[in-house]
């Protein structure tokens, strides 16, 4: 979704600043306590900082501002498991960004036959409709070494193996598999 301050703010002990005149980024805050009533949002792609900063606001601090749908731009979620972004996200789970790692998982539902690439511009992919959190190439390979001998079973491989296949450019497939045996991201 696409925000604008209702003041100006600083991130104190950083060098992050917030204009209210300028209009911002911004995703649902879905792993704060109580984000949905208090309305929080992380403004993310903040102009000359690092993507990975984030500021949090809450209702009264921001509005929103009306763009076309407030729809996201999958270009460089490069990281999936179909060609397909649209297909990948809300079909198969997840799809990441490689340079960001910025990860985005679906939370509304979707019809299968609406997931074809005739009308994906018809599609709704909005800051509104997904989660989205940071998965680095380090929390994959973490996750692989503390996953139990049963996870390389279900995905017919062994942990050497996929630890020294992992690459940062296809990671969406282990964060999918990992997810589906139940390591939350």
């Amino acid at each position: 979704m696409k925000i604008k301050p209702n003041a100006d703010y600083e991130l104190l002990g950083t060098d992050i600043v917030l204009d209210k005149d300028r209009v911002y980024d911004a995703i649902a805050a879905t792993n704060q306590p109580e984000y949905e009533e208090c309305k929080k949002i992380f403004v993310i792609n903040i102009p000359g900082k690092n993507p990975d900063d984030g500021f949090l606001l809450e209702r009264g601090e921001y509005e929103i501002v009306e763009t076309e749908k407030n729809r996201l731009d999958l270009t460089e979620y490069t990281d999936r498991t179909d060609a397909n972004p649209y297909i990948s996200l809300f079909d198969q789970g997840a799809i990441r960004n490689p340079r960001t790692g910025r990860t985005l998982f679906p939370l509304i539902p979707y019809d299968r036959d609406e997931l074809c690439p005739e009308n994906d511009s018809d599609y709704d992919v909005s800051s509104e409709n997904v989660r989205s959190v940071i998965i680095s190439f380090k929390d994959v390979e973490t996750a692989l070494e503390e996953v139990g001998d049963r996870y390389f079973d279900f995905i017919s491989s062994t942990r050497d193996t996929e630890l020294v296949r992992l690459n940062n450019d296809y990671l969406t497939c282990h964060i999918q598999a990992l997810g589906d045996w139940g390591y939350g991201f």
